[in-house]
């Protein structure tokens, strides 16, 4: 028993003895070296409440830096140096797989293997973007950084926003809203922003990825901002609320964004467009959106007339207004309905904005035989909507 209680007892020694290493800070003629490229990484354009960085992110965000502590011409087993990030937070480092660093209060020690060597990892987990250093604690030593803001990279091209269904920058009316009246202006606006028939153009973000690092465009941001009121941008087509003005979206492998959509509200405008990834400014971008006629108001001036083909005779008083009931300028057809019992002097005519009064179109014509007509109003080059007048006699 006293034998195996020995044995037991000098076996626990020796297991003892193998777990104690023998560290010591690098002596002052001792050599450090940085291991490490000179690759930069993105920082973070976004985090959570709990300050995390969202995902996913753009690569590369951490990089592997390596350590070789030695003394004389050998490598310095046991050798320990501590470690600091200048400025404070702009880097997080991380112990690698091989267990040679190691976070400390205030400090991250590498301690060298038999190699000599140590590694870790420095991981931007903030949005500070610069250079900063790592620094060795009361040596020289130092390895630099640099942080670039999440965007694409140096040597991308063709950075452009797309936006379909417009001809040249200008987003035209659709008048599918627009109504009649031949009575005197309401008194209440329309919605500008009619659920359900908002207007909405489809975009995208492309950019080409630089050849020396093509995957580094992947998960870049890219923020889109419409800088007027009038308009908005989503990732839904039916531009349901809340309306924002900036979007961000996310390039993929290829340099591609999903698609988002740009909403204008019937007021239309001249809509600037802006669109940024990082440091990268795109192309600067303005809208041209007609705004939307949404009442055309129809006056019969007489609904009796006298037959004389020689005498021009006020028949009609057009104006067509905004959804604010602003008055807007609209060019418009009028047809009649017998061209031989009433003719009108132009077929085309425009309305008059609020820049240049509030005031009436007249519209003139000839009464050319006995009869009755009535009078038809559309948008320039459209059958419909139409808004017709009330009857006129003409009177032999």
């Amino acid at each position: 028993m006293k034998l195996a209680a020995a044995a037991l007892l000098a076996s626990a020694l020796l297991a003892s003895a193998s777990c104690v290493t023998d560290t010591h800070p690098l002596a002052s003629d001792g050599a450090l070296k940085f291991l490490a490229d000179d690759a930069a990484l993105f920082a973070a354009d976004i985090l959570n409440g709990a300050g995390v960085p969202v995902t996913p992110r753009q690569l590369p965000f951490e990089k592997s830096i390596g350590l070789y502590l030695s003394v004389g011409a050998a490598p310095d087993r046991g050798a320990y140096v501590d470690l600091i990030v200048e400025p404070p937070g702009a880097v997080r480092l991380l112990a690698s797989d091989d267990g040679t660093c190691v976070a400390l209060p205030g400090a991250f020690r590498c301690t060298a293997g038999a190699d000599g060597f140590a590694s870790f990892f420095a991981r931007s987990e903030s949005g500070y973007s610069g250079t900063l250093a790592i620094q060795v604690v009361g040596r020289t030593e130092e390895q630099p950084l640099t942080i670039r803001p999440a965007g694409i990279p140096d040597g991308t091209s063709d950075f452009v926003l797309l936006v379909s269904g417009i001809a040249g920058n200008r987003v035209p009316a659709k008048y599918n809203r627009l109504e009649c009246t031949l009575a005197p202006m309401p008194d209440q606006s329309f919605d500008k922003w009619p659920a359900g028939a908002i207007r909405v153009r489809e975009a995208q973000i492309r950019a080409t990825p630089p050849t020396f690092s093509p995957a580094s465009l992947e998960h870049a941001p890219v923020l889109i901002e419409s800088l007027h009121p009038e308009a908005f941008v989503s990732l839904e087509p039916d531009c349901l609320p809340p309306h924002a003005s900036r979007l961000r979206v996310q390039l993929d492998a290829v340099g591609q964004s999903p698609p988002f959509f740009f909403c204008f509200s019937d007021l239309g405008g001249n809509v600037p467009v802006a669109y940024a990834s990082g440091d990268t400014k795109g192309d600067s971008l303005t809208l041209s959106v007609d705004p939307e006629p949404r009442l055309l108001r129809v006056v019969t001036a007489d609904a009796t007339l006298s037959l004389d083909p020689l005498v021009l005779v006020k028949v009609l008083e057009l104006s067509a207004f905004d959804s604010d009931l602003n008055q807007l300028a609209l060019k418009v057809d009028v047809t009649s309905s017998d061209p031989e019992v009433f003719s009108l002097v132009d077929a085309t005519v425009k309305l008059p904005g609020a820049d240049e009064g509030d005031v009436p179109l007249s519209v003139f014509g000839r009464a050319l035989a006995a009869g009755k007509v009535t009078l038809s109003v559309s948008p320039a080059l459209y059958i419909t909507p139409s808004c017709a007048s009330l009857p006129i006699v003409v009177e032999p």
